[in-house]
């Protein structure tokens, strides 16, 4: 599947914001003079700030303050004056802010609404009743949030507009939310998406109507009253697009020339086909010839347009007739209305940054700028509090179980306690809690999340779950299904029971910090459920009052708990957890989603874009992904 580049996706996520609200463009942006130097700031019109004064990255000024981590991997607040002055606190999670507002999250904290002198404006501990997982960026005056694993919509006060309600939700766009009922979540996380229908929403909260998926497969962003939209052909993989309007009515057929859309203005848009970027008015007549890697807009009538290869002219700003307006071509840029409409940041070449006007003139009396980057905060912040008594209470933990199933437990009635969890299986032929999914297969295991504490389950059983029958054997309770060629099949459960119990938590997100806090309550819980054999720094062996076995213990990234016939607790060995202690420090993964750490420097060969996948594209679209876990709708931010 065609893929965006990195440096595609910063562009389109940009370019899909919200900037051109009143006083809330970036303003000065960080930059550095050497590259084992320290991080200054610089006015869009060119005017340094201060200069080698922070060793981490920056945040870009907005509403007169920027965000820095600090060497605790916190972040910090500053107004952007030429001796910065620290306001608030210290924060887990930040967002930028956003006409005098950000997210934010405190240590061992509920998330909170702040002003640009760190002062409190509402704290985010439940909304309708329901505790607040995640809140995200503000984007047009309303953020989205996660309460359980639903999402809903606040204004920027943190007032409800939307409730909790729905699997996935947009940003906000042209005062209107396109979101998917929790209802259809099964449909959502399997791609089924002709069999969901997508809710519109207005700044209210009212529905304003609904788009079958079986019509349009998937759908962008409203943007001046229209909507792309895409039809998938029966019978193939092609997605042609087209764009409707509020009534629903057709404005630009789908057709098999355009295989994507990405932004609509001033009576234009951009579109995909046949291996390039071009423009397109509504009248259906081409503007620009679709050659281009990337097109966007910077403006009613200005273009930014990108060819990744600097054999084929670089990046260059085009009129809406394809005129290049610039005088030289650059390896990149942040466009006139990413800053303050009057100026862009260009890179002219490896290691060199600039400044120009709306004549496309460099700036006089710059600094020497080799970095210069457009770091945002966070995509979204993350709540920091968290109970452990009461969240293992919810989990069920005990020394018979957990989450419903116990060591009595028969592998179809596991599998129906846990079936809301188990969203890697089903299908038009098999539901989720078929015998048909655990075929041959002595455990169920899964991976899920709540109150942010990421957790993954093995339940093992003593012999295989299920098996098949041919037709004609079998009891009463065959699960029998037709298979491919007509042949007939039967699934049966097997009579076997559950031999042990393993639950694992990772230091992501919540947990992280919490690993010792966690391994002394199952400490506790264990002890008081049977008699300790061994016990160390980092570990303890229990036999439990039912007869068998607990081993807690910690590894460096997770706390670990395995119970049941795991072996007699004298044969154990804790030996290697002594002394463990929790490793805080930042995997590839995390460092990489580290706030949006944003060069203009140009991808890679490897990475240059081969064409158009919708649903990655800065949060524009519901659409296609190749990723395996359940997707989550603010991936494609």
């Amino acid at each position: 599947m065609n893929r965006l580049t990195p440096l595609l996706l910063f562009m389109v996520m940009i370019l899909s914001s919200c900037n051109n609200e009143t006083n809330d463009y970036v303003t000065a942006f960080p930059y550095m003079e050497t590259d084992k130097g320290k991080w200054g700031m610089i006015t869009t019109d060119g005017e340094v700030l201060f200069s080698q004064e922070f060793k981490n990255q920056p945040t870009v000024v907005r509403n007169g303050v920027f965000l820095v981590k600090n060497e605790a991997n916190l972040w910090e607040i500053y107004k952007a004056e030429k001796k910065p002055e620290k306001i608030g606190s210290e924060y887990t999670g930040a967002t930028i802010f956003s006409n005098g507002r950000a997210i934010v999250c405190e240590k061992d904290k509920y998330i909170t609404i702040i002003d640009t002198e760190g002062k409190t404006i509402k704290t985010l501990d439940e909304i309708d009743g329901k505790r607040v997982n995640t809140v995200f960026r503000f984007q047009e005056g309303y953020a989205k949030y996660i309460a359980g694993e639903d999402y809903g919509v606040i204004d920027m006060d943190g007032n409800s507009v939307i409730p909790s309600n729905y699997c996935a939700i947009m940003d906000c766009s042209d005062g209107k939310f396109i979101a998917i009922d929790k209802k259809y979540k099964t449909e959502y996380t399997s791609f089924c998406y002709d069999k969901l229908k997508y809710t519109v929403l207005n700044t209210k909260g009212e529905i304003l109507f609904e788009i079958d998926g079986s019509e349009y497969n998937q759908v962008g962003k409203f943007k001046e009253g229209l909507l792309p939209v895409c039809v998938k052909k029966k019978d193939s993989d092609t997605e042609i697009w087209g764009i409707i309007n509020e009534k629903q009515e057709v404005v630009i057929k789908p057709d098999e020339k355009i295989t994507g859309i990405e932004q609509i203005r001033n009576g234009m848009f951009t579109y995909y086909s046949e291996g390039g970027w071009g423009l397109m008015s509504l009248e259906g007549k081409t503007l620009i010839k679709p050659k281009y890697n990337y097109l966007s807009f910077d403006g009613d009538n200005r273009l930014m347009a990108h060819n990744w290869d600097e054999d084929k002219g670089g990046m260059w700003f085009v009129d809406t007739n394809g005129n290049q307006l610039n005088k030289e071509p650059y390896r990149g840029a942040w466009g006139f209305e990413e800053l303050d409409n009057k100026h862009a940041l260009v890179m002219r070449t490896d290691r060199s940054y600039s400044i120009i006007d709306e004549q496309y003139e460099n700036l006089e009396n710059l600094p020497k700028m080799v970095h210069a980057e457009n770091m945002m905060g966070d995509d979204a912040v993350e709540c920091n509090y968290l109970d452990i008594p009461q969240l293992l209470d919810e989990l069920n933990v005990n020394q018979n179980g957990m989450e419903g199933v116990s060591f009595k437990s028969t592998p179809e009635t596991a599998v129906k306690a846990l079936s809301k969890f188990l969203y890697q299986y089903g299908d038009e032929k098999h539901p989720g809690t078929s015998a048909f999914w655990f075929k041959d297969k002595s455990k169920i295991s899964y991976d899920r999340m709540t109150d942010n504490v990421y957790l993954s389950v093995e339940i093992n059983f003593y012999g295989n779950i299920s098996y098949s029958v041919s037709d004609g054997q079998g009891g009463y309770n065959v699960e029998w299904c037709e298979e491919d060629g007509g042949r007939k099949v039967g699934y049966m459960w097997n009579d076997v029971k559950v031999k042990s119990f393993r639950l694992k938590f990772s230091n992501d997100v919540t947990m992280k910090g919490k690993l010792d806090r966690m391994l002394q309550e199952l400490k506790k819980r264990m002890r008081k459920a049977g008699r300790v054999v061994k016990e160390n720094s980092g570990a303890m062996v229990v036999a439990l009052d039912n007869n068998r076995t607990a081993l807690i213990y910690m590894q460096p990234k997770e706390i670990v708990m395995e119970w049941g016939d795991i072996g007699s607790p004298e044969s154990l060995s804790i030996h290697e957890y002594d002394g463990v202690r929790e490793n805080l420090s930042l995997t590839p993964d995390e460092e990489r989603a580290d706030g949006e750490n944003q060069d203009i420097d140009m991808p890679t060969d490897e990475e240059t874009a081969t064409g158009y996948n919708n649903g990655e594209a800065g949060d524009n679209s519901y659409g296609n992904t190749d990723d395996t876990q359940e997707p989550e709708p603010d991936a494609y931010d």
